[in-house]
């Protein structure tokens, strides 16, 4: 599958973090996490006409930032292994184009090709300075859409 990657912004809170709130210090039980990042992709049909793909855009783009002013360390990096710098740079909020229909992905499905769909392309390993939070928004042909997530796996598994 053909996956082009249009743009990518970074999408900061709407409101700023506090500034005694500017260092979030991890549990013990995220520290001794292997320092890596967890994925999740949501896929959606096309069924209504009044929303297009731009409009949709837009709306996840407000949306997360008025949820990284409540959930303030997704919009940080890795400081050290103890600690997230909640420093309101944002999150990558990337915007791409997959040249066919969802229904010929979902029908053929391949892990290998899910890897297509999320931000920077590659997992890899998080270090000091890596993002806690990024985001991809993928627009099918035929109007239907994939929001994909990559997120630090300890602090992902602290929220549940």
């Amino acid at each position: 599958m053909e996956v082009e990657v249009l743009s990518t912004e970074f999408i900061k809170p709407s409101t700023p973090t506090p500034n005694n709130l500017k260092i979030h210090k991890l549990s013990l039980l995220d520290q001794l996490m292997h320092p890596r990042y967890s994925a999740l992709v949501f896929f959606y049909h096309h069924r209504d006409t009044t929303f297009t793909t731009s409009r949709i855009s837009q709306a996840l783009k407000s949306s997360l930032s008025q949820t990284l002013s409540r959930f303030y360390p997704f919009a940080g990096k890795i400081k050290d292994h103890l600690s997230i710098k909640c420093d309101d740079g944002g999150v990558p909020f990337s915007e791409a184009r997959a040249r066919s229909s969802l229904s010929w992905f979902l029908d053929r499905p391949d892990p290998r090709g899910i890897q297509d769909f999320l931000p920077g392309a590659t997992f890899k390993l998080v270090d000091t300075g890596s993002r806690v939070a990024m985001i991809q928004m993928t627009a099918f042909a035929c109007g239907g859409i994939a929001v994909s997530a990559l997120v630090t796996h300890g602090w992902l598994m602290g929220l549940a």
